[in-house]
């Protein structure tokens, strides 16, 4: 079943900011004892982001993907094996 365009976005922007305050918390607070479950769920939701990107057009998701990918980068799961959560 897929998602309307209107919905994928209105899903992707309602992650985007969740997941821009839990690395803003990965930040600003290293040597929680929370780490490991922000970066479980950050993980989950680029994974539900990258998910709901492939119904709002092809421009549209490449644009998100810069977004997704500084996500990434910021986790240190860019490219390479994904760090247990």
């Amino acid at each position: 079943m897929g998602l309307a365009r209107k919905d994928a976005l209105k899903r992707m922007n309602g992650l985007k900011r969740r997941i821009e305050e839990h690395i803003q918390k990965l930040a600003r607070y290293p040597d929680s004892q929370e780490n490991a479950h922000w970066r479980g769920e950050l993980r989950s939701w680029i994974k539900q982001v990258e998910a709901a990107s492939e119904y709002v057009g092809r421009k549209t998701q490449q644009e998100w993907q810069e977004i997704i990918e500084s996500w990434k980068a910021s986790l240190g799961d860019g490219n390479g094996p994904e760090e247990e959560a």
